[in-house]
């Protein structure tokens, strides 16, 4: 999946979200920052560090990018751990949009969301 990593991230109102030296909030800004850290009380290997730091490179480095499956969920599960829902609800519909069942109509109560894993597995 393509990632165009400049897209901006913002408060409900559609307002920026204003970082350090007047930048706003994007998801390169997003990805690098959680990649780049470690949520408390979590160990992770040495193997998933060296992974993080090369994908927050390569993030870093280009203004879009393409990734994989593997990637997205990281991605995915790591925003979630570490950012707000403002923040992380925005990231989870670009990286993996909701879908209705019957293309072209707009979801409604009863209809299924297909794309977004649930604890359990089931989809």
């Amino acid at each position: 999946m393509k990632i165009i990593l400049d897209t901006e991230i913002k408060n409900l109102d559609g307002t920026s979200i204003p970082q350090e030296k007047g930048k706003v909030t994007t998801l390169k800004y997003v990805f690098c920052n959680i990649l780049s850290g470690q949520i408390q009380e979590k160990v992770i290997s040495g193997e998933e560090k060296v992974r993080r730091y090369n994908l927050a490179t390569e993030i870093y480095r280009n203004t879009e990018i393409e990734l994989g499956v593997s990637d997205i969920k990281l991605l995915m599960d790591l925003v979630a751990e570490g950012y707000v829902p403002l923040i992380s609800g925005q990231i989870w519909n670009i990286l993996d949009p909701p879908q209705c069942e019957t293309p072209g109509k707009a979801p409604e109560d009863g209809d299924t969301i297909k794309g977004v894993p649930m604890k359990d597995g089931t989809v």
